[in-house]
């Protein structure tokens, strides 16, 4: 697939229903990626190991949200905070949360 190919089908990429968005969007803001994170949870979590440790992160993101945040401190300024269970070994992703 040709890298062209591939921005057009992710920039097209839905992952939640558009007719109960605005129901879901007043319980939680996050709502529009629960199902993606929810699957990668549940795979990461089948390979746990003692040596972990809570991490941050900051997904880059320059749409419109409220919990959108800057740290100037981070590789990447602009994002979604992400606070991860991480193997302190390998850096290996147990459980995340946008924060």
């Amino acid at each position: 697939m040709s890298l062209k190919r591939f921005k057009f089908l992710f920039s097209n990429l839905r992952i939640d229903s558009p007719n109960e968005r605005e129901k879901r969007k007043k319980s939680d803001p996050a709502i529009l990626i629960p199902e993606v994170m929810n699957s990668f949870i549940s795979n990461s979590q089948n390979a746990c190991n003692l040596d972990t440790c809570i991490d941050e992160m900051l997904v880059g993101f320059r749409g419109k949200c409220y919990f959108y945040m800057y740290m100037p401190q981070k590789p990447v300024k602009h994002g979604l905070k992400v606070m991860c269970l991480t193997d302190a070994r390998n850096n290996y992703s147990y459980n995340a949360n946008v924060y």
